[in-house]
């Protein structure tokens, strides 16, 4: 006759009872911090709608700024401004992105290729506050 296995627990026991308890806590204290930062961030955001639902009127988006000390006046260079600037950009940018896209697509030897597509994941990945930061740096700090 066989000699017959003792039977397996798979309740935890010693170092793995302990990791798990570790880990619920770890899970438990992670999930409170969430919690409370969400709580937090919808304080301020009913603080902020509070205050700024009654400022906001037509005149904010139509009207010109004031002088500085004056009450009152509006957005409307700053909406107007970022248009431009949001025209000019997308004038400038959307014609090379689309012939550079149809080269290395269709035309473009493997390295070039490679080369190019490593250089859009490289400034895909890096926060365009870094890359404005730099180029500020380069071209005005520097010759100052």
């Amino acid at each position: 006759m066989e000699a017959s296995a003792a039977p397996i627990s798979l309740k935890a026991t010693g170092r793995a009872r302990r990791r798990l308890t570790i880990n619920r806590s770890a899970q438990w204290i992670a999930a409170g911090s969430a919690f409370l930062a969400v709580g937090v961030l919808g304080v301020v955001i009913v603080s902020v709608l509070l205050r700024g639902i009654p400022a906001l009127n037509l005149d904010l988006f139509t009207q010109n700024q004031v002088a500085f000390g004056q009450t009152g006046g509006g957005i409307e260079n700053a909406i107007v401004g970022t248009a431009i600037m949001v025209g000019l950009a997308t004038a400038v940018a959307l014609p090379v992105g689309i012939l550079v896209a149809i080269y290395v697509a269709e035309f473009a030897p493997d390295p070039v290729g490679r080369t190019v597509r490593l250089a859009l994941d490289v400034l895909n990945g890096v926060p365009s506050i870094v890359i404005g930061i730099f180029m500020y740096a380069l071209l005005v700090v520097s010759r100052s």
